[in-house]
């Protein structure tokens, strides 16, 4: 947050800040693959158990996808 400033602002959906005092958006962080954040988060999600994601800063559930046939995934 910057001198004087009057709210705080979230980082955007498929970025993550757990840091307290931030000051920038760029200190947002996207999301790794196989995970995902709505907007305002402080951490990202994993996907769920048999699903996955190749997507980085993935901003849903519905990023992540449900493993072919003859595949599996755990959780995250």
């Amino acid at each position: 947050m910057r001198a004087g400033a009057t709210l705080c602002v979230g980082c955007p959906a498929g970025r993550h800040n757990a840091h307290t005092g931030s000051e920038l958006e760029a200190d947002c962080l996207a999301c790794d693959v196989g995970r995902f954040a709505a907007a305002d988060q402080a951490s990202c999600t994993a996907c769920p158990a048999g699903t996955f994601s190749a997507t980085l800063g993935g901003t849903s559930v519905a990023t992540c996808r449900a493993c072919p046939g003859g595949q599996s995934a755990g959780e995250g």
